[in-house]
């Protein structure tokens, strides 16, 4: 059977993965520690790959707290003077709330703005993006955790008074849970809702959404690394016992392994499974999804923040050598930069710019620059295909509008039965523009749409099939435009383009100098 192009482009675009998105966390690169609900600290941007500070900002005590990022570049911080802080991108303040004590727990923001941290004063603070307090809650001993959002508004978060809560977004209490110790840790949530936090009685629970204890796994002491969940299910979290854990999602172990050093930093979780720590035997640790060691990158004293991941797999974190440190995924050392006292809790936040931020002991909070934004080199384009997508970023879930047009009266060969391969390119090496098949394989990850866009695979040296065997292009130019919804899953998250090859049925190029035509890029956030 043969397609027209504009039938197998309207089915390779509605067959894309489709999710529901998370309507009450912030549409914003960085809305709450770790980044999203499963805390992998992997975020959807390219970020800073020269250490250049951008600007920094001095409070008047250390800043321990992690940066939250609003929607319209706002950044959210605590420090040790008691007060809550928003700064604009270019690090003025917009306003900041005086607390009653400390504030260390990292912001969390949701869809309408709303802005929710706890302090040391024992309280659990809501405030308006103005800075206007719209709630709080007061429990028995300090909030050290950051909360999350489950995907009914329903908001957790634990407390130093050995008790775990859960509010409506009104700030009504909903139920507590009680363990043997603090809780410091920030809870993550699995894909079916459950919650997984860590406690200073040496464990991890596993609660239901109504407060009720799935299960739990004891470790020889404190956690106080935030757990973080993978697309399988899988649950990493580290403990002072110097180990990192993974767990089933039943609770079962999987693997631990000794680092030698207290694990107080979280793990961070890249899209192709490796996990990344600190440790308190002065090292960032890279680990296979199986447990085993990929390398570590020595630093000159204990690494307790939590590695961010940038969509290229780069990992920023801090170290109490005073340094924040940017890192490849193979664990090489890119830049450096030396603050005037050490990086402890707060763990970096990555911008829609692609800028890092991070607090100090020296009572300040800095922004490194984000990566030099390319000069594209356009090519003639070809007159074969032209594809183009609005907009230029999409949220996770959220339209897509991709226009086509087609027009082979150069390429002369309408009506010749071609194979067709349909991919979806991350991290690209040329956008809007023509280029070979060696550039769109030269970028990042290639993924590859199987037989009728029924499957998707990763490319990595060989083919499983043509996408569209047998078709024969139309005779006559075609255009028009699609609209489709985003896939919402985490690994899709990062930098785009569209593109098609055509191959003939029997396995010989069409052509070996026809182009691949790439759309413009755009962002799946």
């Amino acid at each position: 059977m043969r397609f027209v192009l504009y039938i197998f482009i309207l089915t390779a675009l509605l067959a894309l993965p489709l999710a529901l998105s998370h309507a009450q966390l912030a549409n914003s690169p960085w809305p709450m520690f770790r980044q999203n609900i499963q805390r992998t600290g992997m975020g959807a941007f390219r970020a800073s790959t020269s250490g250049i500070l951008a600007w920094s900002y001095q409070t008047g005590w250390r800043v321990e707290s992690s940066v939250a990022i609003g929607s319209d570049g706002t950044v959210y911080a605590g420090s040790g003077d008691t007060r809550f802080y928003a700064l604009t991108s270019t690090g003025a303040i917009a306003w900041s709330y005086r607390a009653g004590s400390q504030v260390y727990c990292p912001a969390l923001i949701s869809s309408d703005g709303t802005l929710h941290v706890g302090s040391n004063d024992h309280r659990l603070y809501a405030f308006s993006p103005a800075g206007v307090l719209v709630w709080s809650y007061r429990a028995a001993d300090y909030f050290v955790s950051s909360p999350v959002m489950g995907l009914d508004g329903t908001i957790y978060v634990g407390s130093e008074d050995y008790r775990f809560y859960a509010f409506t977004s009104a700030g009504v209490l909903s139920w507590s849970y009680g363990a043997g110790d603090y809780f410091d840790s920030s809870p993550a949530l699995a894909a079916d809702g459950r919650i997984h936090v860590g406690s200073d009685d040496n464990r991890l629970y596993a609660l239901t959404t109504d407060g009720k204890l799935s299960w739990s796994y004891e470790t020889a002491k404190d956690i106080f690394s935030s757990p973080a969940i993978d697309s399988n299910g899988s649950v990493y979290v580290g403990s002072w016992d110097d180990r990192l854990y993974a767990l089933g999602s039943t609770g079962l172990l999987s693997w631990s392994y000794s680092t030698g050093g207290q694990v107080r930093s979280s793990p961070a979780v890249y899209s192709d499974g490796r996990i990344y720590a600190g440790s308190g035997a002065n090292a960032l640790c890279a680990f296979s999804p199986t447990g085993s060691l990929d390398w570590s990158y020595r630093t000159g004293d204990a690494v307790h923040s939590s590695p961010a991941l940038d969509a290229d797999g780069m990992l920023y974190a801090g170290s109490w050598d005073n340094r924040v440190y940017a890192l490849t995924s193979g664990g090489a050392l890119v830049w450096s930069y030396a603050a005037a006292a050490a990086i402890d809790y707060s763990s970096s936040a990555i911008g829609s710019d692609g800028r890092v931020y991070v607090g100090s002991f020296d009572n300040t909070l800095y922004a490194f620059e984000g990566p030099p934004t390319p000069t594209p080199t356009h090519t003639p384009t070809p007159n074969y295909i032209n594809l183009a997508v609005t907009p230029a970023s999409v949220v996770p879930g959220g339209p897509i509008t991709l226009s086509y047009a087609c027009d082979f009266s150069t390429w002369n060969y309408q009506g010749v039965p071609v194979d067709v391969y349909i991919a979806a390119i991350k991290n690209p090496l040329v956008a809007d523009a023509a280029s070979s098949v060696n550039d769109a394989l030269g970028g990042g990850t290639v993924y590859l749409f199987g037989k009728n866009m029924k499957s998707v695979y990763i490319y990595t040296g060989s083919v499983h099939g043509p996408t569209f065997s047998n078709v024969a292009f139309p005779p006559v130019p075609t255009a028009g435009s699609l609209i489709i919804l985003a896939p919402s899953a985490a690994g899709y998250a990062g930098n785009y383009v569209f593109a098609t090859a055509f191959i003939y049925h029997k396995g010989n190029f069409v052509r070996t100098d026809l182009p691949v035509e790439n759309s413009n890029l755009f962002t799946i956030q």
